[in-house]
């Protein structure tokens, strides 16, 4: 597909692209514009990260993986309302996806709405039994919010489900002793 469309005030795609990636944009595809974004993510270049989840967008359409990305991008480059509409999107049109259930409650979060965050991270789990991740998001939010005795809980329904996981032993660990010391 030739990305010539030209963007508001960074060039056109495929100069976003070169400029990005450093590399010869001719042949790329979606998939490879996506991994791109994700590792830009993760190295922490947001900028390049948002445009890249954007370029994908507007080659591949709405994929789950491309709107999560970018409501992720932008909930971390500190605008958290605009993630939220974007994953309200991807919730709207991937519904079931525990992924995109759990990144909601992220959002909802970073929004300040703690007990629709709790109801969207409860819904992936329940999609989904087994993603640490999620058991330890919905900890990490009853702990940011002041509540031990739930983030215990949560804990305990996480050992029951990972029994072996060693981030969910190390996170019970810790609850366990923030408890004590505040008896």
């Amino acid at each position: 597909m030739k990305m010539t469309k030209k963007t508001e005030k960074n060039g056109t795609y495929t100069e976003r692209l070169k400029r990005i990636l450093d590399d010869d944009v001719s042949d790329i595809d979606s998939s490879e514009i996506l991994n791109a974004a994700y590792d830009s993510l993760e190295a922490g270049d947001i900028d390049d990260a948002r445009d890249l989840f954007l370029i994908n967008i507007n080659m591949d359409g709405h994929s789950e993986d491309s709107l999560n990305g970018l409501a992720i991008a932008l909930c971390e480059n500190g605008e958290p309302e605009k993630a939220l509409v974007v994953i309200k999107k991807a919730v709207e049109l991937y519904g079931d996806d525990a992924i995109t259930l759990a990144n909601m409650g992220t959002i909802l979060a970073e929004n300040g709405k703690f007990s629709e965050s709790v109801e969207y991270y409860e819904k992936s789990i329940s999609a989904d039994p087994y993603s640490s991740e999620t058991y330890l998001g919905l900890i990490d939010l009853y702990v940011m919010f002041g509540n031990p005795a739930m983030a215990f809980l949560s804990c305990k329904r996480a050992q029951e489900a990972l029994p072996d996981d060693p981030d969910i032993k190390e996170t019970m660990a810790q609850i366990l002793i923030e408890i004590a010391a505040s008896l």
